[in-house]
């Protein structure tokens, strides 16, 4: 993720001085992150702002996807059932299954969110997004998620229940509970959008959100956006 590559005489690639910068603010990054969460330090959004920054500047142009990658993660391409928007989806998430460093260098640090949100907003994606950073850098990959109708079909009630009225959490009370792990989404309008909101997973302490949708042991996904009453739009994805 940055500075020149060359190869050595034994065939090993070596990365140069940019890898060694970003160590350091990755250390740095992640002790400041440290003692936010212990209260040791207040947290500083000029700090969380400066740091956004360096992690924007140390890696080099990122690459655009290959059209192999696209492919293979491409699982929804051919589900006539889906819009666009929920193609693409589940194809960003599975991007970021599949992929997780490049996903981070392509699509997560380039990401931002709209200004009008609130300063305090802006704070927690900055910290959240310092966060999915971290984790993303150590990830390691897994499989693609593909379709199944059956779980489509599922999502497909519970959005179309959540979008006329108020819920509490997952609540449901039309539709029939299968036990499915569950993510829900309002207010999104891409597939980008949608697949991030669940990744960055902004003010939910557990991180559950992202946690599901890079669960190894998942392989199936069904999800469904529907226009909500209040927020434009809402989705819902069951994992099995």
């Amino acid at each position: 993720m940055g500075g020149s590559v060359s190869e050595s005489e034994d065939g090993l690639c070596i990365r140069s001085s940019s890898i060694s910068l970003f160590a350091i603010f990755d250390q740095f990054s992640a002790l400041y992150l440290k003692y936010c969460c212990l209260k040791l330090v207040r947290p500083c959004p000029v700090i969380f702002a400066l740091l956004l920054w360096v992690l924007q500047v140390l890696p080099a142009h990122a690459q655009s996807w290959s059209a192999e990658q696209l492919e293979l993660a491409n699982t929804a391409s051919d589900a006539d059932y889906l819009t666009q928007d929920e193609k693409d989806a589940v194809l960003y998430i599975n991007l970021c299954r599949m992929y997780p460093q490049d996903f981070l260098a392509k699509e997560v640090i380039p990401y931002e969110i709209d200004a009008a949100y609130s300063q305090r907003y802006q704070r927690e994606f900055i910290r959240y997004k310092l966060l999915l950073v971290r984790d993303l850098e150590a990830r390691e990959p897994c499989g693609a998620l593909k379709v199944d109708k059956t779980l489509f079909n599922d999502a497909k009630c519970y959005a179309k229940e959540i979008s006329t009225q108020d819920r509490s959490g997952h609540q449901r009370i039309d539709c029939k509970d299968h036990g499915y792990a569950e993510c829900l989404s309002f207010g999104q309008e891409s597939g980008l959008d949608l697949a991030l909101q669940w990744l960055l997973d902004i003010g939910v302490s557990s991180l559950g959100h992202r946690k599901i949708c890079l669960e190894k042991s998942f392989t199936q996904i069904g999800l469904r956006t529907e226009t909500h009453f209040r927020w434009d739009t809402c989705a819902v994805a069951e994992f099995q």
